[in-house]
C-alpha cells in the first residue's frame, strides 16, 4: 500500500471515527435525557403523593373544622369562654385594660368612667385585677347592665322591654303549642 491510500484510509477511518465519536455523544445525551426523564417523572409521583397526602389532610381538618364549628354553634357561650378570650396573657386574672377590649370589640360608646365602674364591680376583693370566679359571679350583672344601656340607645324604655318579653314568651308558648301536644 502507498502512501496516498494509507493517508485516503487514515482519512476515512478519521472521518468514521468522528461520526462514531459524534453518534456515541448523541447516545449518551438520550440516556441523560431519558434518566433525567425517569427523575423527573420519580419527582412528580412524589409531588403527586405529597399533595394527595396534604389533600387528604385538608378534608380531615376541614371535617374536623365543620365538626367544631357545629358544636360551637350549638353550644353557649359561657362567662369562663369569655374570661378566656379577654385573659390575652393567660394569666388566670383580667386587668383593666384587658377588660377595656371587651368594650372596643363590641363597638361600644359606654362612658370610660363606667367601664370603670363595671371593673371596680366585678373585682369584688378590689385586688385591681378580676379572676374568673369574680367575672362569672358579676356576669349577670355586666350583661343586664349592657343590655339595658343598648336598649336605651335604641330608644327603648322600660315598658318596651316589658312588651317584648312577653310577646316572646306568647310566641314561645305558640310555638310549643303547634310542635308539641299543647294541654
Amino acid at each position: 500500500m502507498n502512501d496516498a491510500a494509507f493517508a485516503m484510509r487514515k482519512k476515512a477511518f478519521a472521518m468514521i471515527d468522528g461520526k462514531l465519536q459524534q453518534c456515541l455523544r448523541t447516545v449518551e445525551q438520550e440516556i441523560q435525557l431519558q434518566r433525567n426523564h425517569n427523575a423527573l417523572a420519580a419527582g412528580l409521583r412524589k409531588l403527586e403523593a405529597k399533595r394527595a397526602h396534604a389533600k387528604k389532610k385538608v378534608d380531615e381538618s376541614q371535617a374536623g373544622f365543620d365538626e367544631f364549628h357545629q358544636e360551637r354553634v350549638r353550644r353557649k357561650v359561657t362567662p369562663g369562654d369569655v374570661f378566656s378570650t379577654l385573659d390575652a396573657d393567660q394569666s388566670g386574672t383580667i386587668t383593666i385594660e384587658e377588660f377595656k377590649k371587651l368594650f372596643v370589640a363590641m363597638n361600644s360608646s359606654l362612658d370610660p368612667n363606667m367601664i370603670e365602674k363595671m371593673f371596680a364591680y366585678a373585682d369584688s376583693d378590689g385586688s385591681g385585677l378580676i379572676t374568673q370566679d369574680e367575672f362569672e359571679e358579676a356576669w349577670d350583672f355586666l350583661t343586664e347592665h349592657l343590655v339595658n344601656k343598648v336598649l336605651h340607645e335604641l330608644g327603648f324604655g322600660p315598658t318596651d322591654i316589658l312588651m317584648a318579653i312577653i310577646m316572646a314568651a306568647t310566641r314561645l308558648r305558640s310555638y310549643r303549642c303547634t310542635t308539641l301536644t299543647c294541654s
